[in-house]
């Protein structure tokens, strides 16, 4: 099972403890790095793949839309997700999920802790229980800590025309799983993957836009 991590660096973005964090359990891990607006210049190695965006600042979504038609006619399996403030905890499992998942297990989601240690499970211990909560409109899936396949990941592109639709804003990850349920399953994992970083500037407009995804998706 071949994988590489892909982190979106948008303006003002530092991945350093972010790879520091990944290249200490592997060394030799393959990461990705979409510059959409942070000067990378200093993160340049063998096993570092740097892409950027047309232009600075076009957003999480299209930056990882760039990183993944950059790595379209690569041979990965999975796409492991990141984002540049956040870091691996320790002990996560991402191989051995990725393993063991079977072919309609398209995507596998772990949980996360937060800086003030609050633990962040994913609710749901089937993946019926995860279709269910998007169908509520309710997002139970932690986008940094998700592995994704990559074919899932381009049958998306080639159906729907991106693979992270970019017209939701913060909400591009709702909008993927419920592309991905249409075409398999995400299965929840209590393992914890991310050391997260939360935001709570954005919560009423990243409702908005969970409920603009839903509604496109006639729900």
């Amino acid at each position: 099972m071949k994988h590489i991590w892909l982190l979106p660096c948008g303006p003002g973005s530092n991945p350093e403890a972010t790879i520091e964090s990944i290249m200490f359990q592997c060394p030799q891990e393959q990461i990705m790095l979409v510059n959409d607006g942070t000067d990378l210049d200093r993160f340049k190695a063998d096993n570092i793949q740097i892409v950027s965006t047309e232009k600075p600042g076009t957003g999480c979504a299209h930056a990882l839309n760039t990183g993944i038609k950059a790595l379209k006619d690569k041979d990965y399996d999975w796409i492991y997700r990141m984002d540049a403030d956040d870091v691996v905890y320790r002990g996560h499992d991402r191989d051995k999920q990725a393993e063991q998942a079977d072919e309609t297990e398209l995507v596998v989601a772990g949980s996360m802790v937060t800086p003030t240690c609050r633990k962040m499970i994913v609710k749901g211990l089937v993946p019926d229980d995860i279709r269910l909560a998007l169908d509520r409109r309710i997002n139970p899936i932690y986008h940094p800590a998700t592995i994704i396949r990559l074919s899932a990941l381009l049958k998306v592109k080639t159906w729907s025309g991106q693979c992270w639709p970019e017209q939701y804003g913060m909400a591009e990850d709702y909008a993927l799983w419920l592309k991905i349920c249409k075409i398999g399953k995400i299965k929840p994992w209590q393992s914890y993957w991310t050391w997260y970083v939360p935001n709570d500037q954005y919560n009423k407009e990243k409702k908005d836009m969970l409920n603009k995804a839903a509604e496109d998706a006639g729900l």
